[in-house]
């Protein structure tokens, strides 16, 4: 399957899914449905990354909280949200919680599958990125406890002497805990770990306090 080439749509109304799941099928694009923001939120985490097409005014949860969690979990899907009461208060806070766009119904055909098509384009973009965060992420997954917390630590910028002051161990406890960390991540350097550390976001966005001790 072509992720980049594929749209899920979310829309309660049978008629709906149907006539713009032919219109993306016509566009040579891969459509997948979805009655409710629930049932894709449930499959979200196995689903293949593909760009979302979903209703504003759903059953259950609206298009703006379903919109936020995919956001979260799911970051690199591209959600189109779609409405025919929506308002630019509307439209602002969804595009600011992380929607790629935001049309308002009625929407003619063209413009909506511009918008898919810069959807997908976007996500044939990240994918690369994508690939690579969720092989970093793999790799520290087969860290020990204390493993992780020493690259954590030194990716915040902490030296040995400093790590081991602030897990409460030796100097030379900390320094096989790196060696081991970096044997099992596969690098070969502190540069390399670094990059790996970001990667798979274990970058603080401060140093501990203790570093400026």
């Amino acid at each position: 399957m072509d992720s980049a080439r594929t749209i899920y749509i979310v829309d309660e109304d049978v008629a709906v899914r149907r006539s713009l799941g032919a219109l993306i099928t016509e566009a040579g694009l891969h459509s997948y449905p979805f009655s409710c923001g629930e049932d894709l939120l449930d499959d979200l985490a196995e689903l293949p990354v593909g760009c979302i097409v979903m209703e504003v005014d759903l059953p259950g949860l609206g298009g703006l909280e379903v919109q936020r969690r995919v956001s979260a979990l799911r970051p690199e899907m591209p959600v189109i949200l779609m409405s025919a009461e929506g308002t630019i208060r509307m439209a602002v806070a969804a595009l600011k919680a992380g929607a790629f766009d935001f049309l308002e119904k009625p929407i003619a055909d063209r413009l909506l599958l511009d918008v898919i098509r810069s959807g997908c384009e976007q996500l044939g973009r990240s994918l690369p990125l994508v690939a690579r965060k969720r092989e970093a992420q793999e790799r520290v997954g087969s860290l020990s406890v204390r493993e992780r917390e020493t690259v954590e630590h030194i990716a915040g910028g902490l030296s040995n002497k400093l790590v081991a002051r602030t897990l409460g161990l030796s100097i030379r406890t900390v320094e096989m805990h790196r060696a081991s960390a970096m044997r099992k991540l596969g690098v070969r350097n502190l540069a390399e770990l670094l990059q790996l550390a970001g990667e798979a976001d274990l970058l603080p966005d401060r140093l501990p306090s203790s570093a400026a001790a």
